[in-house]
């Protein structure tokens, strides 16, 4: 499937029953693997805590949690799943 066919079918694929946590899978998929990127420039792999911190410690209280979207992430361990963190907005 090239890129015009998927788009013209992306309604389809993304109404199909878990299509749309299918799509996530693929996109992460290839992410992770730097399929996503440009390849006219080289890009260097990074581990993950030189591009984002991790403090323990306990959670702050739910009136100051973000819960539009907005600014920085907050990201409990018991929020991620198998690939990635779920994503629960109130």
């Amino acid at each position: 499937m090239d890129a015009q066919q998927f788009l013209a079918e992306f309604g389809h694929i993304a109404n199909a029953p878990g299509g749309v946590d299918r799509l996530r899978e693929l996109i992460f998929s290839l992410a992770s693997s730097g399929k996503l990127l440009d390849t006219s420039e080289p890009v260097e792999p990074v581990s993950l805590d030189r591009i984002a911190d991790f403090v323990m410690g306990q959670a702050p209280p739910g009136n100051e949690c973000n819960t539009k979207g907005e600014g920085t992430v907050f990201v409990k361990t018991g929020e991620f799943g198998e690939l990635y963190p779920g994503r629960t907005l109130n």
